[in-house]
């Protein structure tokens, strides 16, 4: 007697196979992407003008007054101050033959206060200030605007101011 072992398959078995197995094929594809890391890369450029603020060190009690960050100081607010350039020229009142570049600039833009200073007639490239009215043209608040014929001191040598005219604008028709 030969024993044979017949299978018996039914399609209830069959699909039951194929169900449990797409359920295997699934869940390995879940966990490989749940074992993926993303790479995030976070950029933390900071305002230069932006500090960490200290805290004020306590004693006994606590500050009435709330630290707030620090502020900037020197900021120009109303624009760069433009630069130098050479608006005219200072020619001496007792010899005229004495010329001097006189070189100027706003204070800030729009302003009617000017800082001025003329140099040496060498190659050296040395500032010289002026005085106006007994103030250093040269400072932070400058001096007014001269105009031509206007008399200015340098180092107690008095020179009279004559000064470039500027381009103006022209009418244009079209």
């Amino acid at each position: 007697m030969q024993l044979h072992m017949k299978i018996n398959i039914d399609t209830n078995t069959i699909l039951l196979v194929v169900v449990i197995g797409m359920f295997m094929y699934v869940n390995r594809n879940h966990n490989l992407s749940r074992d993926r890391t993303d790479t995030v890369i976070v950029n933390n450029t900071q305002d230069p003008y932006e500090r960490e603020v200290i805290e004020e060190p306590k004693r006994f009690y606590d500050s009435k007054y709330h630290s707030r960050r620090q502020m900037a100081v020197n900021v120009p607010t109303r624009g760069e101050a433009p630069s130098y350039q050479q608006v005219g020229y200072l020619g001496g009142v007792s010899d005229p033959e004495n010329i001097k570049p006189l070189y100027g600039r706003q204070t800030y833009p729009g302003s009617n206060q000017w800082n001025y200073f003329t140099s040496l007639d060498s190659h050296l490239a040395t500032k010289i200030p002026l005085d106006l009215d007994g103030k250093d043209c040269t400072d932070e608040r400058g001096c007014k605007e001269l105009y031509k014929d206007d008399k200015v001191n340098v180092h107690g040598t008095e020179y009279n101011a004559n000064i470039y005219q500027t381009h103006a604008p022209r009418y244009i028709p079209y």
